[in-house]
């Protein structure tokens, strides 16, 4: 008996009472997957925002000891690291060697705290892309030493203008005051509140005004195409580093140790280790940084899959009302199956399959009025700075997860046969004879 065919014809054949249980079903799962996609979709837009500003989002920095009591953070032998990074063979995007320092912008009387990320403007190509620049031209960067690209925000705070010249004050390696120079050569478009608190500047200046040699940087970083495998990727360049007989951390200690905080663990480490020999590595993921981000997706996931238990629950009652309703009108039909043949549970599949049947179609319809949704919102301009750490070039975008769906779907179908379970059963055990002789 070909059961899942019975059952949608029942169902087209009450095609009005069909439509109104798949719409209920429609509409819970197309709130759970507004909810997971537009989520899913500022939680890896903000991640995606710090791992621009620095440059990637697996990270190999150096340590060196200037003596018993002072470190200073520097990679002395930059070729080292970027033949030990392409032994691991990973699919990457871009890579970048930077010197980041953190300081204090001074213009007429106004001054500012930001970051500071000292690049090779020429290597790191992908900076044009990621900072829309406003005001000023890449040549002119480019060529100019000591250039530095600011936010519409700060330069605006500051009333500052191509061509000016603003001081920095920092501290070089061994922690001394130092004072330097620095002249406006581009404006980037505020795109997130992140954006407004980055410098971006010649990375042979950073380095002569840190004390730091022109091929020396604080850290080298690579973007991968798969961010997902970021803390995989961490652990293979730790290890390809202690192939080679080099001082390293140990990051998968540091993730047992202290699982809210790996990177304070790598701190401890080096602050732990017995002397050694020129730059001792680190190797560590964004995720290790801000593990928090890990854990994000998976309390939305949860809360979604709530909301979807919610609906549900409500759906529910409203379905097993409805099919013990269609138990009773159809009984003498059931009857009449049952009186020619129909097994037990051949009865009972008839009206689980209609209930499954009605779950697929309400979850597909659901599914891609939920994107449809998430296209028209990510559509219209958000202008709202507190939002900006939220949105990818000032529009909402959205990603969905297949394993997240597949799982709420199979969630939504075991709800929706639970619903119908008494009414299924109930038809197993009618009695042809009753059946038949029953006047509705």
């Amino acid at each position: 008996m070909n059961t899942p065919k019975l059952a949608f014809r029942n169902l087209a054949r009450t095609k009005k009472r069909s439509v109104l249980l798949a719409t209920a079903v429609a509409f819970g799962f197309l709130i759970v997957t507004c909810v997971d996609g537009l989520a899913s979709g500022a939680i890896e837009n903000m991640s995606n925002q710090f791992s621009d500003m620095f440059g990637g989002d697996v990270f190999v920095s150096g340590v060196v000891q200037l003596n018993e009591d002072k470190n200073i953070d520097k990679i002395t032998d930059m070729a080292l690291v970027k033949n030990t990074v392409a032994k691991a063979n990973l699919e990457i995007s871009y890579s970048s060697a930077r010197t980041q320092t953190q300081g204090t912008l001074v213009f007429n009387g106004v001054k500012t705290v930001t970051n500071t990320f000292g690049c090779d403007f020429i290597e790191e190509s992908h900076l044009r892309d990621s900072l829309q620049l406003v005001e000023g031209s890449w040549d002119d960067i480019i060529e100019e030493p000591r250039s530095v690209i600011l936010s519409e925000s700060t330069v605006e705070a500051m009333k500052a203008e191509l061509g000016d010249t603003i001081l920095y004050k920092t501290e070089t390696v061994t922690g001394q005051q130092t004072l330097g120079e620095l002249i406006l050569k581009g404006v980037s478009k505020d795109i997130s509140l992140l954006g407004s608190i980055a410098a971006y500047t010649q990375r042979a200046y950073t380095n002569e005004l840190i004390g730091l040699e022109p091929s020396e940087t604080n850290y080298y970083s690579i973007m991968l195409k798969r961010p997902e495998e970021q803390e995989l990727a961490a652990l293979q360049i730790q290890n390809l580093f202690a192939a080679q007989d080099l001082p390293v951390t140990d990051i998968q200690s540091a993730r047992k140790k202290n699982a809210n905080s790996p990177i304070s663990e790598i701190s401890k480490q080096i602050k732990d280790s017995e002397p050694w020999e020129g730059s001792k590595y680190e190797v560590y993921s964004f995720n290790d940084i801000v593990p928090q981000f890990k854990t994000i997706p998976i309390i939305v996931s949860n809360v979604s899959l709530g909301v979807l238990l919610a609906i549900m629950l409500i759906v529910m009652i409203g379905i097993s009302n409805t099919f013990r309703m269609v138990l009773y009108e159809r009984i003498r039909e059931v009857g009449t199956m049952r009186a020619v043949g129909m097994r037990k549970k051949d009865a009972k599949s008839l009206f689980r399959w209609e209930a499954v049947l009605l779950s697929i179609m309400g979850a597909l319809t659901g599914l891609i009025l939920g994107i449809v949704v998430m296209e028209i919102v990510g559509f219209f301009p958000v202008n709202d700075p507190r939002l900006s750490f939220f949105i990818k070039n000032g529009y909402w975008t959205w990603k969905l997860s297949a394993f997240s769906l597949i799982w709420k779907f199979i969630v939504m179908i075991l709800l929706t046969l639970l619903a119908v379970n008494g009414t299924a059963k109930s038809a197993a055990k009618l009695n042809p004879a009753e059946a038949l002789r029953t006047v509705k």
